[in-house]
């Protein structure tokens, strides 16, 4: 008696003994139908534990926006599988419940929109499912930028990771903004547009560094609208083996010195001794500007200055290692808020 068994993930042979004489004939079918019992219900077994991973209630994805402006929507984006209940629940910094729901689709985004503040807040936003098989639970924190009291086109942040990054490295960019449209460019420090997206809500996007010869800076520009409002930020990260050595040398040198590549304001310290100072050569003065030490979105020092400003100072915190900033200068120019960003160490 021969028996095969195939299907997903199986396929076995199973065969009796020879059969000597009538009296064990009964014996060996016996055995053979044994044989091909066990085998069936492993093979039932394993159907029936790869149903029940498959059943366990499991949210593969739950991104959200690292920071937002207060007064914008941000999309959730999730997906889920598993048999079970999809909810979300988001709680405002006060701990009030600001929306939720239960979700039918187990993949998709969901907007939710931030109320208006004058003051910066950490919003939960926590997706569950339960079901007969067990409950998945995933939490994830995004914090919120005050917003001002005009309804133009805001950019609150502008952040690029890594700020070291070497041609064909991937780098990041987060940012916290409201508008309608607009877009993120990668440039170079002579001004050429090396690759641009439009601009989004959810608050993130990439770029992928360029052989680039003849730099060791690049930037990214944020450019917002919201009717005939606009602003307009950037953040500098460093191209790491674009030119040699001395050239690089010679970049610094000459950046320190003609202001480097913003024209508004140069650091002049890029590095600084714990606790020390941060001199800043204010290029382009105007009124009303405000230049700020930032450490994501918390202000550490800042100083008001007007169309009359040079050289300025602002004090470095004290860091047991050494730490990125970021100097941040925001003003109004024409219907728009500027903001421009220069990186600085504070090193021990």
């Amino acid at each position: 008696a021969l028996a095969e068994i195939a299907g997903e993930n199986v396929h076995c042979i199973v065969e009796s003994a020879p059969i000597p004489n009538s009296p064990r004939r009964g014996f060996g079918f016996a055995a053979a139908v044994c044989s091909i019992v066990g085998l069936l219900a492993l093979s039932a077994a394993f159907t029936g534990a790869t149903a029940f991973r498959s059943a366990m209630p499991h949210i593969a994805a739950f991104a959200v926006p690292p920071m937002a402006l207060s007064g914008s929507t941000v999309q959730a984006e999730y997906e889920a599988s598993g048999a079970g209940r999809l909810a979300y629940r988001v709680n405002a910094p006060d701990g009030r419940l600001l929306q939720g729901g239960t979700l039918t689709d187990r993949a998709g985004a969901i907007p939710i929109a931030i109320p208006a503040s004058s003051n910066p807040g950490a919003y939960t936003l926590q997706m569950t499912m339960q079901g007969p098989l067990g409950d998945a639970k995933e939490v994830r924190v995004l914090n919120t930028v005050a917003s001002k009291a005009s309804a133009g086109a805001q950019i609150a942040n502008v952040q690029v990771s890594p700020v070291v990054a070497k041609p064909g490295q991937p780098v990041d960019v987060a940012y916290a903004a409201s508008g309608d449209g607009g877009y993120v460019r990668l440039t170079s420090a002579d001004g050429t547009i090396w690759a641009q997206k439009p601009f989004s809500r959810a608050g993130a996007t990439s770029f992928v560094v360029p052989s680039v010869a003849h730099t060791d800076q690049m930037r990214v520009v944020l450019h917002v609208t919201k009717g005939r409002s606009t602003a307009e930020s950037s953040a500098g990260f460093i191209v790491a083996g674009a030119p040699t050595a001395t050239a690089a040398s010679t970049v610094n040198d000459d950046a320190a010195s003609a202001g480097g590549a913003n024209g508004t304001f140069a650091v002049m310290t890029p590095s600084v001794p714990s606790g020390g100072t941060i001199h800043l050569n204010v290029l382009s003065p105007r009124d009303h500007m405000h230049l700020a030490l930032v450490d994501g979105s918390t202000e550490i020092s800042s100083i008001d200055v007007g169309s009359d400003a040079g050289i300025v100072t602002l004090k470095a915190p004290a860091v047991k290692v050494p730490t990125k900033y970021t100097v941040v200068a925001n003003f109004t120019d024409g219907f728009g808020q500027e903001s421009i960003v220069e990186p600085v160490t504070v090193r021990p």
